[in-house]
C-alpha cells in the first residue's frame, strides 16, 4: 500500500490516545495492509479521525488497535522493548522489572544503565506533531525526527519557535 499522510497521522494519533508508542522504524502503510489482509479491517479517515470497518460494520477503534498491538508487536515500542528511559521499563518491584534491569545492565553496562535511568522520560504515545512541546521534540530519537521532517518539513522550526 502506498503512504497516505492523512491515514498515517490518524493512525499514529489513535495509537497515542491508547498510550501505545509506534516504533521509529514502523511504517503505517504496512500496518494498514496487515490490518486488511490478516484481520479484514479497513482503515479510513473521517474528518481527521480514524474509523475502522470490519466486514462493512464500524468497529471499536480502541479495541481493534489494542488487539493489533498484541498481535503485531514489531510495530510498537512496548514496555521493556526499546529502552530509552525508565518509563520504558516495568516497575522495579516486579519480577519482570528486575529481569529487564538485569538484562539492561548486562547489555549496556552500569554506565549505560545509569544513562537510561537518568534520561528524561518521554510520555508513552508521543507522536511528532506541530503541537508537541520542545522538551518532547528533544526527547525524540534522531530517526523519529528525520521521519517527522520527511512528513512535514517545517515541523522542527514550528516546535522550536515555542517558548516551552
Amino acid at each position: 500500500m502506498e503512504f497516505d499522510r492523512e491515514k498515517d497521522s490518524a493512525l499514529r494519533n489513535a495509537f497515542a490516545q491508547l498510550g501505545v508508542r509506534v516504533a521509529p522504524e514502523a511504517k503505517t502503510s504496512e500496518m494498514v495492509t496487515q490490518l486488511k489482509e490478516q484481520f479484514q479491517i479497513e482503515a479510513c479517515v473521517d474528518a481527521g479521525v480514524l474509523t475502522l470497518r470490519q466486514n462493512g460494520a464500524i468497529i471499536s477503534t480502541g479495541t481493534a488497535l489494542r488487539a493489533f498491538t498484541e498481535k503485531a508487536p514489531q510495530h510498537f515500542v512496548l514496555a521493556g522493548g526499546l529502552v530509552r528511559s525508565a518509563a520504558d521499563l516495568r516497575d522495579a518491584g516486579t519480577p519482570e522489572g528486575t529481569r529487564q534491569r538485569v538484562e539492561l545492565i548486562k547489555a549496556r553496562g552500569l554506565k549505560g544503565f545509569t544513562d537510561v535511568i537518568a534520561a528524561p522520560q518521554l510520555r508513552p504515545g508521543v507522536v511528532a506533531s506541530r503541537e508537541m512541546s520542545k522538551a518532547d521534540w528533544m526527547n525524540l530519537t534522531t530517526h523519529e525526527k528525520v521521519e517527522a521532517l520527511k512528513a512535514d518539513q517545517q515541523i522542527a522550526a514550528i516546535v522550536m519557535a515555542k517558548r516551552k
